[in-house]
């Protein structure tokens, strides 16, 4: 892993829980109406950072096929999720951390930028993103889709087939990189734990031939959309516009950590 820039062991910040996700707990009643209105039959879905399982937990009685969960710290899931995480026989299926899919073994577990997704989504027909993603890897996440990136990345555009829609959150300064994206709800600070700053919104893209949900706000959306690294580019400098060098000293340190005390693995 490349080293962040600028950074010198005297003034890196110390790994915390809440550097790394900022809420870790969101009020899921928005999710809950959301995915009720979605058919993911047979699909692959991708929980990124799902913190203490709350969102992953209401895709339990979903028709997924599996779901891909993707936590650095997964000491802090609940019992409940730990215990379908070690239960090969549910349905969907639900896989932590896929370790036979992960392209750099230095990297701390569920770092999501440490897997390769060529071949994780390969073994799918369809995926989709149902997500309280991290706010640092945001733009690295969408580039999963296919969807936002520039001309050259022609490897990602693969994916772009196999992708069936997003339900995800982000907070009105980002709304601009999510051009005809729908919002299905605003979402106050107080419905996050801790609290998030500001208002945030629940937004949908996708699922085009699933049943629509109705527009409930619209606000005027400026500003040029971001460019999308693919989310496996390590480069401290691949996004300038959203880039948080600290994040990656403190993965950093976050695997050197659990290369020597690493917990039970799960199967993948």
């Amino acid at each position: 892993m490349s080293q962040p820039c600028g950074l010198s062991p005297a003034i890196a910040p110390a790994f915390t829980r809440a550097t790394l996700d900022r809420n870790m707990t969101v009020n899921t009643t928005s999710f809950e109406r959301a995915l009720a209105q979605l058919d993911l039959s047979d699909m692959a879905v991708l929980d990124f950072g799902c913190g203490t399982g709350n969102l992953v937990r209401l895709l339990r009685h979903t028709n997924a096929k599996i779901i891909y969960a993707f936590e650095v710290m997964p000491e802090h899931l609940a019992p409940d999720i730990l215990d379908w995480v070690d239960d090969p026989t549910a349905t969907p299926r639900l896989i932590l951390n896929p370790a036979d899919f992960k392209i750099y073994a230095d990297a701390a577990d569920g770092d999501l930028t440490a897997y390769d997704y060529f071949r994780l989504l390969g073994q799918h027909e369809k995926f989709a993103i149902i997500s309280n993603p991290p706010y640092f890897l945001y733009n690295r996440i969408l580039s999963l889709t296919g969807n936002n990136l520039a001309a050259e990345n022609q490897d990602y555009r693969q994916l772009a087939e196999k992708f069936a829609g997003a339900l995800m959150i982000t907070s009105k300064g980002r709304l601009h990189n999510h051009p005809h994206w729908d919002i299905l709800a605003i979402l106050e600070g107080s419905d996050f734990n801790p609290p998030a700053y500001g208002q945030q919104y629940l937004i949908q893209t996708g699922f085009a031939d699933r049943t629509p949900i109705t527009r409930e706000n619209q606000p005027h959306i400026t500003g040029k959309p971001q460019f999308y690294p693919p989310i496996t580019n390590r480069e401290p400098l691949a996004d300038a516009t959203d880039h948080y060098p600290e994040m990656w000293a403190q993965l950093e340190k976050l695997a050197q950590r659990k290369s020597k005390n690493r917990p039970k693995s799960h199967p993948a």
